[in-house]
């Protein structure tokens, strides 16, 4: 029993409309289905329609950028765009997914997607893409996919988040020591040690209380009371509260200067900028060096060098290289622009560093009674911030993106910032002037200094202690977070390793089926590293040691056999309850004689299963139809912006012969005919190891093919088996060898009955060499001595007495 029944598309994405249906039902069962489609068809938007459903996203377009609003079609209106499915299970029912134009995040769900999502926690979906890039990615991102396509999608966001919460702990902690760092600094300038504890603090403060006829105190809460009395003091005198904050000032005035003078390059950096800007066919060719990095990083990181990381099209060459000469056409411009980027970005960093001098200049001056010059100061600072933060902002972002009117010069060559520049010298003289004054009385210095000093002491070890205190409670909240966090990380690790563990033998037993001939190849294996909270990796024996990551041996298309190995066994493990799979061209990932070999584990480990498969492979199509008989066969003849797809029901090669024969196109036919019969006897060929007369293209003409396959059955089976003879007699029609020699010739003299006559003959050959149980070709194979021409399965056997005209000992 079948799991869907149906499933219905409309006004989503290539599919208008006009509803798409697939209907799984076929007399009184629920079959599998496959639809043949070119590239460009129309397959894709069911895959994407199903993910929808099930995850409410769709990963491979979000990754590209393209978001919510590209799933509906352009033409569906609101209430147009919808997936129905209808599952045969009760308990699920109908349920149905309907794009929101006012919420485009959320779909209208009709139905139980919870009960859905209980049958199928584990994505039932794979696309051709999705095995290449799995194989391929960094070691934590396999984590990641693994662990939420086997259910652990929860733990891993707790996982995430439970980390997140570590760097945002730690980062604080960092904050705090900094901070921390910064007090003792201040502590060290006014005591010439480093603050201990609140003993010697005390001893230090009481130092000066002392000098000054204060009397000492025992507790940090006598402190405030005693700082106090020393305040008085200085203020009694009103030259010692002059002196207390001229000295102040002059503390912030050196802070502030020197401050770089960066009107001359700004003025030099715009003069340049504008000369960039001018030509824009240059602008825009820098979007093209950002591709050509990015492109060249992605390869380097994949370490694919055969296939476009943007487009995934396979490339002929190095396409590093390739690149890398496209990118050497722009070096001119890349060599100014990246100068302009220097200049920019230090210029940025000049001017973020003035704002923040002023910024805290002026916050320290802010309740100070200030007197000339200081006055035109304090106003030129708040003049002239306003001014540098919209350089600033503009400076921020990269030199594509500035809008070439932008002018930098006056927003820095202003009136204020030249004050500013000019005026240090007279600043500092009249400061130092007035201090100098205020200081010939000996007596006030000292006081004054000694109250800036426990002003100072007081405000930084009180601040440091604070903080001290909350290091402390920071570390032993982390120490706690950290073994929560690491008891979840194990635990969860343990689980997602008995999880592989659990799915190992399969997809062992599937990569051997697919791997067959490769006898160095074995034992497959996801390994989780246990020293990392997040990273996996793909593992394999080869020549009896273990080899990990995979790929430093493995081809492309063997590490597809691994990728689609643990899809398999996954999906049939982690959704024991819902056997329906769906697989979008997952053979275009194999070379062409491994993909038989896909049918072939279908057949052994997944005949229970429903499948809803893609391919625009024709020829694998007919094997796939000549394996599963009873399936659902539809074809996408083409693709219509207003209609969608274009379905009819699927043909095999036989089918469309004979459509085309009917039309009277022999020629078309013919091609066809000739297509088809050169594959099938490439795989009877290699099926019966015949020998084919070598060349270097190894490229093989139907009469090469043809006749190795005759003089191998002929060996093997004698010239008085029936279907020898049969075989011999094909080959010697004459019809058959002008075929053979002209066949793809785009004009022939044939016409429609002779090709019939052709097609006709080898498939009374092919139905007697084909099983109609395994439905596989026959093979040779040596057991125990005794040389087999039969079908896997041994139903078909050539050597059966019931072939022979005579009885033969030989045979």
């Amino acid at each position: 029993m079948g799991e869907i029944k149906k499933i219905t598309i409309s006004g989503f994405r290539g599919i208008n409309t006009s509803p798409l249906e697939l209907d799984f039902q076929k007399d009184e069962s629920i079959q599998s289905m496959m639809i043949y489609g070119k590239n460009g068809s129309g397959k894709s938007s069911i895959v994407d329609a199903w993910e929808w459903l099930y995850s409410g996203r769709i990963e491979h377009l979000a990754r590209e950028g393209a978001g919510e609003r590209a799933f509906p079609h352009k033409e569906a209106k609101g209430g147009q765009t919808w997936i129905e499915i209808e599952f045969t299970n009760k308990e699920i029912g109908k349920i149905r997914a309907e794009f929101d134009p006012s919420r485009i995040t959320r779909p209208k769900i009709e139905g139980n997607l919870s009960k859905m999502k209980e049958f199928i926690p584990y994505p039932c979906h794979l696309r051709y893409r999705d095995i290449t890039e799995f194989v391929y990615e960094r070691k934590a991102r396999k984590y990641e996919i693994l662990s939420y396509q086997m259910g652990f999608g929860k733990a891993l966001d707790i996982q995430n988040q439970l980390q997140t919460g570590a760097k945002r702990l730690e980062e604080e902690l960092e904050e705090l020591k900094r901070d921390r760092d910064g007090s003792s600094k201040e502590y060290r300038e006014a005591s010439g040690e480093e603050p201990k504890d609140i003993a010697r603090f005390i001893k230090i403060l009481n130092g000066i209380f002392t000098r000054h006829g204060i009397a000492p105190v025992k507790e940090k809460a006598e402190v405030s009371t005693s700082f106090a009395k020393l305040r008085e003091k200085v203020e009694k005198d009103e030259k010692s509260k002059k002196l207390s904050l001229w000295k102040d000032i002059q503390r912030i005035i050196n802070q502030f200067y020197p401050v770089e003078d960066i009107r001359s390059n700004i003025s030099k950096f715009h003069e340049d900028f504008t000369e960039f800007k001018q030509d824009e066919e240059a602008i825009l060719k820098l979007v093209l060096l950002d591709l050509y990095e990015k492109g060249i990083e992605a390869i380097e990181s994949l370490e694919i060098y055969d296939r476009c990381p943007l487009c995934d099209q396979p490339y002929e060459g190095n396409l590093i290289e390739h690149i890398k000469s496209k990118q050497s056409h722009l070096d001119v411009l890349s060599d100014r622009r990246n100068k302009l980027e220097k200049r920019r970005k230090e210029l940025f960093s000049s001017i973020d560093g003035i704002i923040r001098k002023i910024e805290h200049t002026s916050s320290d001056l802010e309740e100070k009674e200030l007197e000339s010059p200081l006055i035109r100061f304090n106003g030129d600072l708040k003049n002239l911030i306003l001014s540098l933060k919209e350089c600033r902002d503009i400076l921020e972002k990269k030199i594509e993106d500035i809008d070439k009117g932008s002018d930098f010069l006056t927003k820095v060559d202003t009136k204020e910032f030249g004050s500013l520049l000019d005026s240090e010298s007279e600043i500092k003289e009249e400061i130092s002037r007035r201090v100098e004054n205020l200081e010939k009385d000996e007596t006030r210095k000292a006081l004054v200094d000694d109250f800036q000093a426990a002003n100072k002491l007081q405000e930084s070890f009180l601040k440091w202690s604070i903080l001290n205190k909350k290091i402390e409670r920071l570390e032993e909240i982390k120490s706690a977070y950290e073994k929560v966090r690491g008891d979840y990380v194990e635990e969860t690790k343990k689980s997602v390793q008995e999880s592989f563990d659990a799915i190992s033998s399969d997809v062992a037993a599937y990569f051997k089926i697919l791997e067959q001939d490769i006898d160095v190849l074995g034992d497959p294996k996801i390994k989780l590293y246990s020293e990392r909270d997040k990273a996996v990796e793909l593992e394999i024996m080869f020549g009896g040691d273990p080899i990990s990551p995979a790929y430093k041996f493995l081809s492309e298309s063997q590490l597809n056999s691994f990728g689609l190995s643990i899809f398999l066994a996954s999906a049939k493990h982690f959704n024991p309850n819902f056997k329906f799979i769906i697989l979008d061209d997952v053979t275009n990932s194999f070379d062409t004689y491994k993909r038989p070999r896909v049918i072939d584990l279908l057949s052994k480990h997944f005949s229970e299963y429903q499948i809803l498969l893609f391919t625009h492979d024709s020829i694998w199509l007919d094997r796939l139809q000549k394996s599963f008989p009873q399936w659902i066969r539809k074809r996408f003849s083409g693709w219509d912006y207003m209609i969608g797809p274009r379905i009819e029901p699927g043909k095999n090669s036989y089918e469309q012969i004979d459509e085309l024969l009917s039309q009277d196109k022999p020629t078309e036919a013919g091609w066809m005919f000739g297509r088809y019969l050169e594959w099938v006897l490439q795989e009877l060929c290699e099926n019966l190891e015949s020998s084919v007369k070598y060349n270097r293209r190894n490229e093989y003409t139907l009469s090469e093919l043809f006749q190795a396959f005759r003089v191998r059955m002929q060996k093997k089976l004698k010239s008085d088996n029936s279907i020898v003879k049969l075989i011999s007699d094909f080959e010697a029609d004459t019809g058959f060898r002008n075929f053979c020699d002209h066949w793809k010739e785009s004009e022939t003299d044939y016409s429609s009955p002779e090709v019939r006559d052709i097609v006709q003959n080898w498939k009374d050959i092919e139905r007697k060499i084909e099983c109609d149980e395994c439905h596989k070709f026959i093979k040779y194979e040596k057991v125990d001595g005794y040389e087999h021409i039969s079908c896997p399965c041994r139903k078909l056997n050539l050597k059966a007495d019931e072939y022979y005209m005579l009885g033969d000992s030989d045979k």
